[in-house]
């Protein structure tokens, strides 16, 4: 059983292609304004302003995969920080995000935790409201289904050095925000081998159409498990 978990800490990874790994989002955007009160209990006020530059940039990737991979711009006007244990940290709190070439504004709520210790962010919890960020539900298309489970398949044997793992996708939703991107969101369970039990995993996928290409992807077995990144660019066609 442990060696399963220690095999599935690897998985965690994201990847990005075309011109959404060029995007221009910009981190400085992150940065707070210097009228918004720092908040967090005992936290002094440097150590929440540095809490809220590590966290712009995961925020701002995190919100662009939301929003079609466009390039954002970020404003946090509330940050709050609890104590979870001793090297555990909670952090939550509100802002808006705007598309870059855009002048309305889009509310966001987040939630995200964070390791003191080996200073390591999870992966931050989005909620954004759909009509407002212009997205709308679609029937999933099975062909881009079937698409993700064999690339990610591939991708998940030579990360397990198992040729024989399979992913099998089982909830699935597809949202579309301008007719011409996709975002997937999927749970699923990893097979290893054949006979093993399965290791679930959460998957979130950008899929551009004029292209054919998908052009983002992240999975994992867990929001607190390692993330790397890597580049890639995967033809549809």
């Amino acid at each position: 059983m442990h060696q399963k978990f220690a095999a599935a800490a690897l998985l965690a990874c994201s990847w990005a292609g075309g011109s959404l790994a060029a995007q221009p989002a910009s981190q400085a955007a992150g940065r707070p304004d210097p009228s918004t009160p720092a908040l967090g209990g005992s936290a002094t006020t440097a150590a929440t302003e540095g809490i809220r530059d590590a966290i712009a940039g995961p925020l701002i990737d995190a919100i662009s995969l939301r929003l079609g991979g466009r390039a954002v711009e970020l404003r946090l006007d509330l940050v709050e920080v609890r104590a979870i244990d001793v090297d555990q940290r909670a952090i939550r709190g509100s802002g808006a995000a705007q598309i870059v070439g855009r002048q309305d504004w889009i509310g966001f709520r987040f939630g995200v935790r964070y390791d003191a210790r080996l200073r390591r962010l999870g992966r931050p919890d989005i909620g954004i409201d759909p009509v407002a960020a212009g997205e709308r539900d679609v029937p999933n298309d099975p062909r881009l289904v079937r698409q993700l489970e064999i690339m990610l398949s591939a991708d998940l044997a030579q990360a397990l050095r198992k040729p024989s793992a399979q992913l099998r996708l089982d909830r699935v939703s597809s949202v579309e925000d301008d007719g011409q991107r996709l975002r997937i969101d999927a749970l699923g369970t990893v097979y290893p081998d054949p006979y093993g039990p399965g290791t679930p995993l959460a998957v979130t996928a950008l899929y551009d159409r004029p292209s054919h290409a998908w052009l983002r992807l992240e999975y994992r077995p867990g929001d607190d498990a390692a993330s790397g990144s890597q580049d890639r660019r995967t033809s549809a066609r």
